[in-house]
């Protein structure tokens, strides 16, 4: 009985100091068993993919920054992200990806991690540049490709469809397409984030599909990498000027400037916004700009026509005040002011329908001005031209009428009447002033056939 006491209490001291030969026993493996490891579940056949990130997580946890773990980790996120279908769960293992290679950068270069673990860095670092340089060129090349797809093809099938059919299907197959290419150039920053190219890229493809808030958002991101890249500055300005905020867009513009001083474009997109903003004077000083750049440009000449105008109508608003007050002086010279300002723009518009021949809205506000200075002789050849090019508008045939009237001969004014008449047959003054032009020219038929129709508009 007593021996049996002596087991039973031996046997409850063994079941006590269980727990503490169990810590005992817990040694920790040292971190080259670990790595080793973890190597061996990665490079088996099937690769173990889960059980080597567990022993590398391990060496980490353990351990604390380890090239080689981090070096690891990176690879088997990679595989993970090449595996993967949704674009979503691709970013998400190549930013990983990304992050552990990072790290593994920054453990090579700790000094206070111990040199026999930053033995193989350069390696390490040699192949993950590899891989990110493998996986960033494959999908930027690929997002591009749809990019250029995008510009040839898509864009123009939705320009070009007719039915409601077609154009679905264009849209529904360019919206796919942008889908893709923002896929492929988000993994493109997942891989490598300071590369500028990847975000320029999708600025590009939201520019395309006229969402300018996102355009302008990551055209800006990679401009913030590469400030003096000239694309970058007008792609930003561009897209201010989508979303019509022209004094972000002069800002951009006048950095262009200063990259290419004569690049006309950028000179006449300045002078668009500062008119947008009406501000004349910096617009005038633009137009001239663009002029001295390259005369040929017809929409600067015509431009510089329209403010003249403009300044001309101002100074006949101030004409008639001092009419009505009865100052003469200042009156007359106001009115000195518009004759100089309708000569200006008719010599800028003139010279605009001049460099463009196809331009007719410059070539009738040459007409107009021109007639409205009383240089009828000239207003008449450019109304000529315009019924030429448009015969079927109403008032240039009436307009060159008149200007046969200013100079007293009625009997050629005739013709262009009729031919206003044909195109707008109920103008009851009109017809009134080919009677008039009938009977003092001795057409007693037509005289009839006009009276006829005065008391017919009549009711």
């Amino acid at each position: 009985m007593k021996h049996f006491k002596i087991l039973v209490i031996a046997f409850l001291i063994v079941l006590i100091a269980l727990p503490a030969f169990a810590d005992r026993k817990k040694i920790k493996k040292g971190i080259g068993p670990m790595l080793s490891s973890g190597r061996i579940s990665l490079f088996s056949n099937p690769p173990r993919y889960e059980e080597a990130m567990a022993y590398f997580d391990t060496v980490l946890t353990d351990y604390g920054p380890t090239p080689e773990a981090y070096f690891y980790r990176g690879t088997i996120f990679a595989e993970f992200a090449s595996k993967e279908y949704e674009i979503d769960g691709k970013v998400d293992f190549f930013n990983k990806m990304t992050s552990a290679h990072d790290s593994m950068k920054l453990a090579c270069e700790n000094p206070e991690i111990k040199k026999n673990l930053k033995e193989k860095c350069a390696d390490y670092q040699s192949v993950a540049d590899s891989i990110k340089a493998g996986y960033w060129s494959t999908n930027y090349n690929e997002g591009i490709k749809l990019i250029s797809r995008i510009d040839k093809e898509l864009l123009p099938n939705v320009g070009n469809a007719t039915d409601s059919a077609t154009i679905e299907s264009s849209r529904m197959e360019l919206a796919a397409a942008v889908d893709s290419a923002i896929g492929f150039l988000r993994i493109c920053a997942a891989v490598n984030p300071e590369e500028y190219r990847s975000y320029e890229a999708m600025g590009l493809v939201y520019d395309r599909n006229e969402n300018a808030d996102s355009a302008l958002y990551f055209f800006t991101k990679a401009y913030e990498m590469e400030p003096s890249n000239l694309h970058l500055i007008q792609s930003i300005a561009y897209s201010h000027i989508q979303l019509k905020d022209w004094d972000n867009s002069i800002k951009f513009f006048h950095k262009v400037l200063e990259l290419t001083p004569d690049d006309i474009n950028t000179i006449q997109n300045m002078a668009v916004c500062f008119n947008n903003l009406q501000m004349y004077d910096s617009v005038y000083a633009y137009n001239q700009m663009a002029i001295k750049t390259d005369s040929t440009i017809a929409s600067a000449w015509y431009d510089l026509g329209q403010l003249w105008l403009w300044r001309s109508q101002t100074y006949s608003d101030s004409t008639k005040y001092f009419k009505q007050e009865g100052i003469e002086k200042e009156a007359n010279k106001y009115q000195s002011l518009q004759a100089a300002a309708l000569d200006s723009s008719a010599h800028y518009y003139c010279h605009a329908a001049y460099l463009d021949s196809s331009d007719a809205i410059a070539l009738e506000q040459c007409a107009v001005v021109t007639m409205i200075l009383g240089n009828y002789t000239e207003a008449i050849e450019k109304f000529k031209m315009l019924t030429a090019i448009s015969p079927q508008v109403f008032d240039f045939w009436v307009n060159l009428g008149d200007c046969y009237i200013q100079l007293q001969k009625f009997e050629q004014a005739i013709e262009p009447y009729e031919k206003a008449l044909e195109i707008q047959s109920d103008d009851k003054k009109l017809w009134e002033v080919l009677l008039s032009l009938y009977e003092s020219q001795g057409m007693p038929d037509k005289a009839k056939n006009a009276s006829a129709k005065i008391k017919e508009l009549e009711g």
